[in-house]
């Protein structure tokens, strides 16, 4: 997939780039322990004077160390919410909602959007710098 315009100050072009059904389902194989890849953000550059970025969906071999050293992955894991789901019996790396089981993940969502907006917002700088894009 090609970069895509996000902007730190528009959460809805960071969630249009990566909508909560694609962080859900991402989340969901990315806290397999066996996942032999992770899927996630690639941000590729620094946010410019207005607050934009370029970032893209993407998935990494666990092993894989990072193609573009002037890049930042972000990807997410399940954490509170892991319980929630169940293996489906005879179907390799198929995961439903577990029987009764209550799934809110809005806030876990808002988080990691949040997490991508920081990390944008720190890409690029050295260490004790002020940020640009405020």
């Amino acid at each position: 997939m090609h970069a895509q315009l996000a902007n730190i100050h528009n959460r809805t072009s960071i969630e249009a780039v990566y909508p909560e059904q694609v962080w859900e389902q991402d989340a969901a194989n990315n806290s397999v322990p066996t996942a032999d890849v992770h899927h996630g953000l690639l941000i590729r550059t620094a946010c410019d004077a207005k607050g934009s970025f370029e970032v893209h969906r993407i998935g990494r071999n666990v092993g894989e160390e990072a193609p573009e050293h002037d890049a930042l992955f972000l990807c997410p894991y399940m954490g509170k919410a892991a319980n929630l789901f169940v293996g489906v019996p005879g179907v390799h790396g198929a995961y439903a909602l577990r029987a009764g089981a209550d799934m809110n993940l809005v806030e876990d969502y808002k988080g990691f959007i949040d997490r991508v907006i920081e990390a944008a917002r720190g890409f690029g700088r050295a260490p004790g710098s002020p940020t640009a894009a405020r």
